[in-house]
């Protein structure tokens, strides 16, 4: 039987609550990773999404789904919340964190980062994610790890997000405009 461990560093400011869903599986969906994100069809989106919701605040709605492999990636927000799930298509299992959100959404380029998420299974080992909230201006953000390998995060509805496996922080978070002009990093509530 697979488990789920999550842990939720504290965040500024912040209170966090992290709840899981476990099943069993004999094969590593993490294997199948990718450092850029693909739209996951409508069938994985609706599971995924249906998976995460039962993990969430109750008023929490969908806002980004991306793919990397065999997993998919679930941002929910209400008003005060944001819950960040990553769930396999391979095993059919979730595990989620949601934190409150506290401050003001950024403007123009900014950055905010909501929470970094770290968590590991007996079968898949370690995986982090990491997501907030970004200004107008930005249509694309760059995480570099402390690894040194960037990750390109999904960004939509004034949301970002992105996960990886290991347990490699994220060392910078670099916004890009619209043009794909690097903007100058602004990190708010950090």
């Amino acid at each position: 039987m697979r488990r789920w461990w999550a842990l939720v560093p504290a965040v500024a400011a912040a209170s966090a609550v992290v709840f899981a869903v476990s099943t069993s599986t004999a094969t590593s969906a993490l294997a199948t990773w990718t450092a850029v994100p693909t739209k996951p069809s409508s069938q994985v989106a609706a599971a995924a999404a249906s998976s995460c919701k039962e993990s969430a605040p109750a008023e929490a709605a969908p806002t980004i789904i991306e793919q990397r492999g065999t997993v998919a990636m679930v941002l929910l927000v209400d008003q005060s919340w944001t819950a960040a799930c990553v769930w396999s298509d391979v095993d059919q299992s979730s595990v989620a964190g949601s934190i409150e959100e506290l401050g003001p959404s950024p403007t123009g380029g900014d950055v905010t980062i909501t929470t970094q998420l770290s968590t590991w299974s007996d079968v898949d080992g370690a995986w982090t994610a990491i997501h907030g909230r970004v200004g107008p201006d930005v249509a694309e953000v760059v995480v570099t790890r402390d690894s040194g390998e960037p990750v390109t995060a999904t960004v939509d509805g004034g949301r970002f997000a992105a996960w990886w496996p290991g347990n490699a922080a994220a060392a910078s978070v670099a916004p890009y405009g619209v043009d794909g002009t690097a903007l100058p990093v602004a990190l708010a509530g950090r």
